[in-house]
């Protein structure tokens, strides 16, 4: 059986959630036809913060007033980046492609094309070395500190439950330690802002994902951002969480 009455489900999050790569069956969609719900909202971006969600989402949110909100908070504002410094000087040199704070991340998968594929992985392997040598003498940048990552999350939870009577968190996951360095000791005080502030709203639920990703045959190339399989483990976890509040829900069976 599905849950009756989901009428408008919403989606906040980075480019995680986005979906890309999978041919438009990401996690929000297949949450989505399980849940059977009529409105399927995804507001996730690319790089985006959960300051940014507090300015950007939380207004339409509140429009919209969905039966469920899936949050995905946090990896974002915890992937280490060169500084901003080190990059704005970079990009005096390097192509416009390579500009901005995702300048130097590794790209996700590459084309089907031989020759295409060879010359784009020689520069995501050049980007990937040339990333790891300057966090490894510089230190990561973040686009959040934890405590700004605490002070948005609280105000993000506290106006979504304002609006919306199911809440779901995913939780924040490790990426591979090659292509993105010193991420998961960036990555750890980010965990324990969350389990702090999922304390203060206990009515929230969790789908913790980390120990249930396969890596990294759920990942694409880039070992951060989730293939179709990848997003249907976390449907999965998700459609798991809910079913304590959502019993007519059922197992997850998700088509992979």
């Amino acid at each position: 059986m599905v849950a009756p009455g989901v009428d408008c489900l919403v989606v906040l999050g980075d480019s995680g959630s986005s979906g890309f790569g999978t041919g438009g069956r990401g996690y929000p969609v297949l949450v989505g036809e399980a849940l059977r719900a009529n409105k399927v909202e995804n507001f996730a971006q690319f790089g985006q913060t959960t300051k940014l969600m507090v300015e950007e989402d939380l207004p339409k949110v509140a429009l919209l007033r969905p039966n469920i909100v899936i949050v995905e908070a946090g990896m974002g504002d915890s992937l280490p980046h060169p500084s901003e410094r080190i990059q704005q000087l970079l990009e005096r040199f390097v192509p416009s492609t390579w500009h901005g704070v995702n300048g130097l991340e590794r790209r996700a998968y590459f084309s089907g094309t031989r020759r295409r594929r060879a010359q784009q992985w020689i520069v995501a392997t050049f980007k990937t070395n040339l990333k790891r040598a300057i966090i490894s003498v510089t230190g990561g940048f973040t686009r959040s500190t934890p405590e700004e990552y605490r002070t948005y999350l609280e105000q993000l939870f506290t106006a979504l439950e304002a609006t919306s009577p199911i809440i779901v968190s995913v939780g924040l996951f490790d990426l591979d330690q090659h292509n993105f360095p010193k991420q998961h000791a960036l990555n750890v005080p980010f965990r324990t802002v969350r389990e702090d502030v999922l304390e203060r709203h206990p009515h929230i639920l969790r789908a913790e994902i980390d120990h249930r990703l396969h890596r990294w045959d759920d990942f694409h190339g880039d070992h951060c951002h989730w293939n179709a399989a990848g997003h249907a483990t976390v449907a999965e976890v998700i459609i798991e969480a809910l079913q304590p509040v959502l019993p007519e829900l059922g197992p997850a069976h998700i088509t992979r």
